[in-house]
């Protein structure tokens, strides 16, 4: 009973992280792509043409160092060394079109081309082609091919999303107004609808011809905006497209305008801002624009009285307040030429203002911020209009097909309450869903759009922050863009969450290349790829959860510069780290390879231990400097001192290492890890995560193992049960499950959890592991029942105790360490498992430790010496129970070992070697066995630590002996 209780408990905590879950959807930003079909919009598209593959392994043959992406047969990517050339940019991308559109499934003249963008400041050419059957668009198509300027403007990328189009395509019998006529009966509230037009829609088989066009509900609470794809033939609306992209940013403005990156609110107390961007002019006379500092130069004729107005009708942003009774705020007064025409606006501040404002001071920094980067990108030139105060709570969003930006009030009052979301980060963020849909007509993924659009947010604040205090004051971030533990397919429900991989991998982009490069250099080209990835088109290949790595190779093209990004790029270490630590590597190539020729040593010579070998190679693409080559190390795991390594042997590929383990403290662990860096500069560790995890040595002068047990095979150990007694409750009291057993364990799941935040995954608490210790050789261990059961509480322990008793083992001398791997479980603290050691073949026990719980396995090591004694009748036990029977418990034990470890320097003149004045030094202390005491000084001859220097402790001396080494 107490066990069905407890699950209901568990039960019951789920449910209210469900609750949780839900209230964070309704409540935080977020891009709504959602497709509703009401026929066969899920259905694969048609079967490419029969001469498509034919096309492709053609192509692979003609080009076998490119790669090729092919999905359905084909082509949506290609990349490497560039595959065609021309005397102009168009000549080589129409050449390369001639030849082989048939890659894609069409015909050449169904490409129809849409615009040129200029990349990297004119490094790069994208040339954009739309699919046209018959001059009808094919909906969500594009072929997009970039071109590197030079004299032969070689094509070195391609992304495609094209479909086979059957040429007997049934002809529409329905009109436009037909049409809107049968989606205002399925979605009466839709009052507004926008022209209509033909397009095939390839999300069916076969495609079909389909009338699309944008329909809106009335303004105010619950506005909606569909995209209707409606059969020609038969009137089947086969898709629903949402044309709004929410975005759950909060905000609040205090003051005439908010300063910095926090919402209007008590804590970002108002400052009098240059209004940037406002529109100022004389009726029937000249205009301009507000300029950052909130200057402006007004051209006027003539020098008689004007009078100057001011509106929010900017050049880049449309302020419209959306409160009925509150008009969109204006402002004019008279003015005798030269002036001044000074306006003062929102002096008593008022939410409702205050946000008018900051909509058109950050939509205008983020408009001028973004065409400093791709000033070629004319798609963003428009002025965008911009609601502020909509009556809702939490939240913003971004509309496509008729982009608008779109912010809301307060709601002060209310409950749950957020400060009003027109504020900075949430304005760069719905911008950066305009910059995408500009840039690929809204056909990526949400995803991709959330991801980017908060790199967008990110990297222009230059702080990985975004919709701080979203909240409200002190609530800290919305989402954080610096998350390493977002690694793509995230697999999270919301695209915001799964968008976190690509917002992380563009921060960590951003990162490398600042450590690489600095600050400045740094940070403008990690903009300039970030933004020109956009326009390249791999967006379009980005969806749902799927590892976007075409990311990573639009990336690397646009840094490289020599037309194949097969041989690495300036900055294709930085580029591949940081796109890999999310889940979206590029090509795999090394760029120094490390190897070991004698392994890595267990342990090291207190006075150091000689040099162990090692050999660096010249990778795919890096190059050694073998100048630059370090030794890290350190006898605490954190500080680590440097010592620089000359190459022994240099080598046309590489060189040859001797690295020299320093001297360090007996018994101590010595953490070493060594760093190299490439002729360009990029460090590369061995191991890979340098300082984070180290390579390890014990500093002693012998090792000597008495049991090393992983319980791959069974090598004496007692399993047994101890009746439990309790004269109140006699009869049912004995161990009735989870005795201890070798075996390999099944993986138990006993919670789970999550915040109802974007945690990468829903956390799952596990009460027994599936395997052994991960780092054991092998997966069998001693665990509490092996077997998973029906549920948690089905096959764990139940009453005990229960006990695991080691075979009685020597102590070889020395200092006698052991150590094991541990996993327990218990899920309300009232149970452990404890550990025991004894000396007496188990007649007496001493503690060890005591563990309540955990939740993941352990490895702890402790000296005999800590305890009681060393003697030939050691043995350990580890015990636990479930007393009374009211708890989950399990326990698992792995990875085993009992060692003597002697330590002593020899070196007794303290000249850093040991030689024949140290001989001397042994002759004098040498007292045989069992003298029971030292001489002062003679400890440094006392290696098995038995306080006498005897014929154990000369044989320890002769394997020291290392010559005079100098002084």
């Amino acid at each position: 009973m107490m066990k069905n209780s407890r699950k209901s408990k568990v039960e019951n905590r789920e449910s209210r992280v469900e609750r949780q879950n839900g209230l964070f959807r309704s409540s935080a930003f977020c891009a709504r792509l959602t497709v509703v079909s009401m026929a066969a919009c899920c259905v694969a598209s048609a079967a490419p043409p029969a001469d498509a593959p034919e096309a492709v392994a053609a192509f692979k043959r003609q080009h076998r160092a490119v790669g090729v992406h092919v999905d359905n047969g084909l082509v949506t990517s290609i990349h490497g060394k560039a595959f065609s050339s021309g005397a102009t940019a168009e000549a080589s991308v129409e050449a390369f079109l001639q030849q082989h559109v048939g890659l894609f499934g069409v015909k050449r003249e169904e490409l129809l081309e849409l615009r040129t963008d200029v990349l990297m400041g004119g490094k790069l050419k994208a040339h954009h082609f739309e699919q046209r059957w018959r001059g009808i668009p094919v909906d969500a198509t594009r072929v997009t091919l970039v071109v590197r300027g030079g004299p032969d403007h070689p094509l070195v990328m391609v992304t495609a999303k094209t479909t086979a189009v059957p040429d007997d395509l049934a002809q529409a019998t329905l009109t436009a107004v037909q049409a809107r006529d049968i989606a205002k009966k399925a979605v009466p509230a839709m009052v507004s609808f926008e022209q209509a037009m033909l397009v095939v829609y390839p999300r069916s088989t076969p495609p079909v011809l389909t009338w699309f066009f944008w329909a809106e509900s009335a303004a105010g609470p619950g506005f909606e905006r569909w995209g209707f794809y409606v059969d020609a033939v038969n009137g089947k609306i086969l898709e629903q497209r949402d044309g709004i992209m929410h975005a759950d940013i909060a905000g609040s403005v205090v003051g005439m305008a908010t300063p910095g990156f926090f919402p209007d609110q008590e804590n970002n107390p108002t400052e009098e801002l240059g209004i940037f961007g406002t529109h100022v002019f004389v009726s029937g006379g000249g205009e301009t624009y507000v300029q950052p500092d909130g200057s402006f130069v007004l051209p006027n004729e003539g020098n008689q009285d004007v009078t100057v107005r001011m509106d929010l009708n900017g050049q880049w942003c449309a302020v419209d307040n959306t409160i009925p009774v509150i008009p969109t705020l204006t402002a004019e007064m008279d003015v005798s030429p030269p002036g001044p025409a000074d306006f003062v606006l929102n002096e008593t501040p008022t939410e409702f203002v205050t946000a008018q404002l900051n909509a058109m001071i950050h939509t205008t920094i983020i408009h001028d911020f973004v065409k400093g980067i791709i000033p070629e990108f004319n798609g963003i030139d428009l002025a965008i209009p911009t609601r502020v105060n909509l009556a809702d709570d939490c939240n913003a969003f971004y509309t496509l097909g008729n982009p608008s930006i779109n912010f809301f009030t307060s709601q002060a009052g209310q409950q749950p309450h957020c400060p009003n979301t027109a504020n900075s980060t949430v304005i760069y963020h719905e911008y950066g869903h305009f910059i995408i849909d500009r840039a690929l007509g809204g056909a990526a993924a949400g995803d991709y759009h959330e991801g980017v659009a908060d790199a967008i947010a990110a990297l222009l604040v230059d702080d990985p922050c975004v919709g701080p205090d979203f909240f409200g004051e002190d609530t800290g971030c919305l989402r954080h863009a610096d998350e390493p533990d977002f690694i793509a397919p995230v697999g999270h429900p919301d695209t915001h969450c799964s968008g976190l991989a690509i917002a992380g991998a563009y921060w960590d982009l951003r990162t490398e290349l600042i450590d690489r490069l600095g600050i400045d250099e740094g940070m403008a080209l990690a903009l300039r790829l970030m933004y020109n990835q956009i326009l390249a088109g791999p967006g379009l290949l980005c969806t749902g959860n799927n590892n976007c790595g075409g990311i990573t190779v639009t990336v690397l093209t646009l840094d490289d510069d020599d037309d194949d990004i097969f041989n690495g790029t300036p900055n294709f270490v930085a580029i591949q780290r940081a796109f890999s630590r999310h889940g979206m590597p590029g090509p795999e190539l090394s760029v120094l390879e490390f190897s070991h020729p004698n392994g890595i040593p267990r342990t090291s010579s207190p006075l150091g231990s000689g040099s162990v070998p090692l050999q660096i190679l010249d990778g795919d693409v890096g190059t050694l400097d073998e100048s630059a080559v370090t030794l890290h190390y350190s006898d605490d795991g954190e500080d680590f001192a440097e010592m620089p390594l000359t190459p022994a042997d240099v080598t046309p590929d590489g060189a040859d290492f001797d690295v020299p383990l320093p001297a360090a403290d007996c018994f101590a662990t010595l953490y070493w890890f060594v760093s190299a860096r490439t002729a360009a500069g990029d460090l590369i560790t061995d191991p890979p995560d340098g300082a984070a995890a180290p390579y390890t040595a014990l500093v002693v002068t012998a090792l000597e193992s008495v049991l090393e047990d992983s319980f791959e095979d069974d090598l004496g150990w007692v399993t047994q049960a101890v009746p439990y007694d309790d004269p109140f409750d006699p009869g049912e009291q004995d161990l009735t499950t989870g005795g201890w057993e070798r075996a390999v364990p099944d993986a138990v799941v006993s919670n789970s959890s999550g915040d109802g935040t974007c945690s990468p995954t829903v956390e799952l608490e596990f009460s027994q592991p599936g395997g052994g210790y991960p780092e054991a050789d092998g997966a069998f261990t001693f665990v509490t029942g092996g077997a998973g059961g029906a549920s948690p509480g089905a096959l764990d322990v139940d009453w005990g105790p229960v006990q695991l008793v080691s075979p009685v083992l020597e102590s070889p001398g020395g200092l006698a360490q052991f150590s094991y791997a541990r996993w327990f479980f218990n899920d309300d603290g009232d149970d452990s498992l404890t550990v025991e050691i004894s000396n007496d073949g188990g007649q007496s026990w001493t503690m060890v430790e005591t563990v309540t719980g955990q939740t993941d396995w352990h490895k702890v090591e402790f000296a005999v010496a800590d305890f009681l004694g060393q003697t030939d009748q050691m043995v350990f036990r580890f015990s636990t129970a479930d007393e009374p029977n009211n708890s989950i418990t399990e326990a698992c034990i792995d990875e085993f070992a009992l060692a003597a470890m002697f330590c002593a320097t020899a070196d007794a003149d303290h000249d850093n070697d040991i030689d024949l004045s140290d001989f001397g030094g042994l002759q004098r202390c040498f007292t045989g066995a069992d003298a029971g005491s030292l001489d002062a000084g003679c400890e440094a001859f006392d290696f098995d630590l038995d306080d006498d220097v005897d014929l154990t402790d000369y044989g320890q001396f002769v394997t020291a002996l290392n010559g005079d080494r100098g002084k």
